[in-house]
């Protein structure tokens, strides 16, 4: 079922669609309300098939995102994006996202610096207080896009961005995600069925209870190592059913 039609049957009608002037489709450029959807028509759509979205981040940077929570970065964006547009909609010259993905497995493309990373996810109701886009990171998502558009001329706004979400699998967060909303995946998988985690808040009490009394002065290289066993522990003690984990390591 193509997204419209799944659109469709979730609102119960379409959403309205909006002509595109001959002049937008020759030119092969996207409307900013096309990159930039309105959040109202999202939410419903995003609540009912899309309850959680992911977020790959470096293990390294793990404490400060505990302490900071999630917060856009300045990401190169791919060479079929519209630079003007994109500026003049965030007001920056090097705009800064967040990128997330419908599920796990559409991280499993290989990322160049090869650090280790772990898998975190959120709410997607806890996003759309900020403004969400297209990943302008991704090569071909602006192409497909307007390749999308010149099929389909009818298509609203909101029904184009879902249709290049549900296809490549990621969309462009521009605000900060509080660490409160985050949770963290406590199993290697990148199946969602198969996937275990916890509140990223409850990870880190029980890390620190964890950690030996040494380990608490600063560090200049954040201990990648300890939370990546901390990680493989607490995961095998929720599958054996241990004691609970504040009290084993206490």
């Amino acid at each position: 079922m193509g997204i419209c039609s799944s659109l469709a049957s979730i609102h119960g009608n379409r959403l309205h669609p909006v002509d595109c002037s001959a002049n937008d489709l020759q030119s092969g450029k996207l409307r900013s309300d096309e990159c930039f959807p309105a959040i109202g028509e999202l939410a419903n759509y995003l609540g009912r098939r899309h309850e959680f979205l992911y977020h790959r981040a470096k293990i390294a940077g793990l404490p400060e995102i505990e302490k900071n929570g999630l917060v856009p970065l300045v990401q190169p964006p791919a060479i079929d994006t519209d630079l003007e547009l994109l500026r003049h909609e965030t007001g920056e010259s090097c705009p800064k996202l967040i990128c997330f993905a419908s599920k796990p497995k559409a991280y499993s493309i290989k990322l160049p610096d090869k650090e280790p990373r772990v898998m975190l996810r959120v709410r997607s109701a806890d996003i759309l207080k900020n403004r969400l886009a297209l990943d302008w990171t991704w090569d071909g998502c602006w192409t497909h896009a307007i390749q999308i558009r010149r099929k389909r001329p009818a298509i609203s706004p909101t029904e184009l961005f879902l249709w290049v979400f549900e296809d490549l699998g990621s969309l462009a967060c521009l605000g900060p995600v509080p660490s409160q909303f985050l949770w963290i995946q406590i199993n290697q998988t990148t199946s969602i069925k198969d996937a275990q985690f916890m509140p990223l808040k409850d990870f880190s009490a029980r890390r620190e209870l964890a950690r030996p009394a040494e380990e608490m002065m600063p560090t200049e290289n954040p201990p990648i190592r300890r939370i990546l066993r901390f990680l493989a522990q607490t995961a095998r003690m929720r599958k054996s059913g241990s004691r609970p984990l504040s009290k084993s390591l206490s």
